[in-house]
């Protein structure tokens, strides 16, 4: 014998509203073992902030159904498709969900499409989770670094200098992949290629830097190779660092205690000059900083 659970929350606003039901055994949990059909309707989400503590729902509104099937507790198979739309960041794109799975061995997709930011159209993205064990992957195509610091503002607001900062960041991250250890609580291993990242912010304005990151065994290696940009901060030094080509490789090894950053042959092409530093900086002890410079082809 079955037994059925329905929620409806309509707003005041307009005509926004949301339906839950669910369907499962009258011997079982209708939270823990049942189907479950979720249809969303221009709902904003942060209306439901009140019933949050430490966290937000972002800014915006979500259209679309999303059925899920619970068994034992955990989630074994979800399908969705879902619009969603925010006036106050100028944000809209599709979403279809895709999971299947058991609770340490799962598979998630998600796939992005018709994504506007700000009159801005960009390309689809695809991203895959897969859980297996105490191990989760994730792999992605290339996405606008905007998407992923919009919400991170919407569901926990920032203060001062990172809040402007992540408001003006722009550029592309691609073949991002991520290796997440749940036993250790720690990502084992991690890679992404870096666009034209720019952010313009009172304290320095950049604009053009394009590399890659390598995370492994708690060491950081970053590589740049960026063509045409420049960098000012006038409380530093007065005029813009304009490049034609600037190259560098930075180590931060988190392994011990005193985390220790080598900034191995930096390499400018300047407009008037070019420059190439060489540093060794353990951040513990500031005064064991080792710094050398070339300066040469000045104008």
């Amino acid at each position: 014998m079955q037994r059925a659970f329905r929620l409806f929350i309509k707003s005041a606003k307009d005509n926004q509203n949301i339906e839950i039901k669910s369907l499962g055994q009258r011997s079982q949990s209708l939270t823990k073992d049942a189907q479950w059909h979720i249809n969303f309707q221009q709902f904003e989400l942060s209306q439901l902030n009140e019933l949050l503590n430490n966290y937000k729902l972002p800014n915006g509104f979500l259209d679309g159904q999303l059925w899920v099937t619970a068994e034992k507790g955990y989630i074994s198979h979800a399908f969705g498709d879902l619009n969603w739309s925010s006036p106050d960041s100028g944000m809209s794109f599709q979403l279809q969900v895709k999971h299947q799975g058991t609770t340490k061995k799962w598979l998630s997709s998600w796939f992005i499409s018709d994504l506007l930011i700000q009159g801005m159209e960009f390309q689809d993205i695809e991203v895959n989770v897969q859980r297996n064990g105490l191990v989760s992957e994730l792999k992605s195509t290339s996405f606008p670094v905007n998407l992923i610091t919009q919400f991170l503002i919407d569901i926990k607001p920032q203060e001062g200098f990172n809040q402007a900062f992540l408001e003006n960041l722009n550029g592309e991250l691609s073949e991002l992949e991520l290796s997440y250890d749940h036993e250790e609580s720690l990502i084992q291993s991690a890679h992404m290629k870096l666009a034209q990242l720019s952010s313009k912010h009172t304290l320095f304005d950049l604009k053009g830097l394009t590399g890659e990151l390598n995370l492994s065994n708690n060491l950081v290696n970053i590589l740049l190779d960026s063509a045409e940009g420049h960098f000012s901060a006038p409380n530093i030094f007065r005029d813009t660092l304009n490049w034609t080509q600037l190259s560098a490789q930075l180590e931060v090894d988190f392994s011990q205690a005193d985390v220790q950053v080598l900034l191995n042959n930096f390499w400018c092409d300047c407009e008037d000059f070019d420059l190439q530093l060489w540093m060794n900086l353990k951040l513990a002890e500031v005064n064991s900083m080792l710094l050398n410079s070339r300066l040469t082809d000045v104008d």
